[in-house]
């Protein structure tokens, strides 16, 4: 249940992003997911993200895969996206695509809303609560180990 709900939370938030893309030139969808392929493995952010979407749901003749969505959705959020930092800590607070971890979670949230991502905030503050004194120690590593990623706003 909450897999499909993260997917249709995740689809509709980037369903538009996915649609122009594959809209703009490409004559099929294995063509139009080749081509975003290449970008995300050349560091392309918002071609992880639409890719890590699409392997969520099973888009565009993609098979449905957790753990390649997971990947590509990591990468993004450990090369500074918001919006993948903001979906990754929702994968880890379900479980999705990788063990359900919710200090991990928590910072993942935490950066989302440190760059500016306002509804992480109140995930982070949701999560904070449910995390024991060891986890709020695990989170605020992770978030050290990260503060690289925090842009100054």
């Amino acid at each position: 249940m909450t897999v499909s709900i993260y997917r249709r939370g995740l689809a509709a938030a980037l369903l538009a992003l996915s649609t122009a893309f594959i809209l703009s030139g490409c004559s099929s969808s294995k063509e139009a997911v080749a081509e975003m392929t290449r970008k995300a493995e050349k560091g392309d952010t918002e071609s992880m993200v639409k890719l890590a979407d699409m392997y969520c749901r099973g888009a565009f003749g993609l098979n449905a895969d957790d753990q390649i969505c997971g990947m590509w959705m990591k990468r993004a959020a450990e090369l500074g996206h918001k919006d993948a930092q903001y979906h990754l800590g929702r994968m880890f607070e379900e479980g999705i695509g990788m063990r359900r971890d919710d200090a991990q979670a928590y910072a993942w949230y935490s950066i989302a809303y440190a760059n500016g991502y306002m509804m992480a905030g109140d995930k982070a503050q949701k999560i904070s609560g449910k995390l024991s004194p060891k986890q709020h120690e695990d989170a605020q590593r992770i978030i050290e180990a990260k503060k690289a990623l925090i842009v100054a706003h």
